[in-house]
């Protein structure tokens, strides 16, 4: 219980998370679909690389490291966009699914999701766009779940230590 994050970290990782949530829902309905989330940069670039590098941060500072390396390349994405650097947006942006996917296999805090991105991994031939949007929401939901499992954690503790005061 001593690791648990502070509530500022976890009030930031929450928002961030419902960031994500309507923003991989609200560029499609707000300028159309395209053919990928990285094509939404020659529409709104600063906008696209604003929201990607600022959703890097809640992955970022989550307290397991597996998560690094994924924020990383979630950088890495946001500002060598599609157009110009398409060699570094695409391989950041592979390493960016693949590695989020490993950290949510490995995590055993909140089971199941790793298993279930990779299960999902055929969209990938099917539709980028929708591809994209699965995985992300995943990851997104992966997190949410996490932080509200960590509030709780938080509320367990503060309980406890309030009903230890009480017997003293």
């Amino acid at each position: 219980m001593k690791n648990v994050p502070s509530r500022f970290n976890l009030s930031t990782r929450l928002i961030l998370v419902i960031m994500g949530i309507v923003s991989v829902i609200l560029l499609p309905l707000v300028f159309g679909c395209e053919g990928s989330y990285s094509q939404y940069y020659k529409n709104i670039p600063m906008l696209f690389t604003t929201i990607f590098s600022t959703l890097s941060v809640g992955l970022f500072i989550h307290s397991n490291g597996e998560w690094r390396l994924p924020a990383i390349f979630l950088i890495l994405l946001s500002v060598c966009d599609m157009y110009r650097f398409p060699i570094i947006h695409y391989g950041a942006a592979i390493l960016f699914f693949l590695l989020s996917t490993y950290a949510m296999w490995n995590d055993k805090r909140v089971n199941g999701f790793g298993k279930i991105s990779l299960v999902l991994y055929f969209l990938f031939f099917i539709d980028l766009l929708i591809f994209e949007l699965v995985q992300v929401l995943i990851i997104c939901i992966f997190h949410l779940i996490y932080v509200i499992k960590m509030f709780n954690i938080k509320l367990e503790k503060l309980i406890i230590e309030e009903v230890i005061e009480e017997e003293k």
